[in-house]
């Protein structure tokens, strides 16, 4: 059986799925901690040694911009410059232009 490490910080406004990622995601590391209000991440950063952020990328319903995750992503890079931070897919080259000058490297997932 592989040993689990690290702790990952899930951000998702919408509670199945961020139950299920939770469920999902318990088996592959050691400490998951959810959050479905954005706001509090300054908090949990400040109080736990993250590994992996998951960031919902739009956070107000019906707005799907992607702006609210772009403006959380700098507001963690400039709490942890070496965050990781998955995202979803759908963002890949406008989330780069808008990252990329930070001069910090992301994947996606579909």
């Amino acid at each position: 059986m592989e040993q689990k490490k690290g702790t990952i910080l899930i951000v998702e406004d919408n509670i199945s799925v961020l139950k299920s990622l939770k469920l999902y995601l318990k088996s592959k590391f050691e400490n998951v901690i959810t959050l479905s209000n954005p706001n509090q991440i300054n908090q949990i950063l400040d109080s736990e040694n993250i590994d992996v952020i998951l960031l919902d990328m739009n956070f107000i319903a019906g707005i799907f911009t992607g702006n609210e995750g772009i403006f959380w992503m700098r507001k963690i890079l400039k709490t942890d410059p070496d965050a990781v931070i998955p995202s979803g897919n759908w963002l890949k080259s406008r989330f780069l232009v808008h990252l990329k000058p930070a001069g910090k490297s992301y994947f996606s997932f579909p």
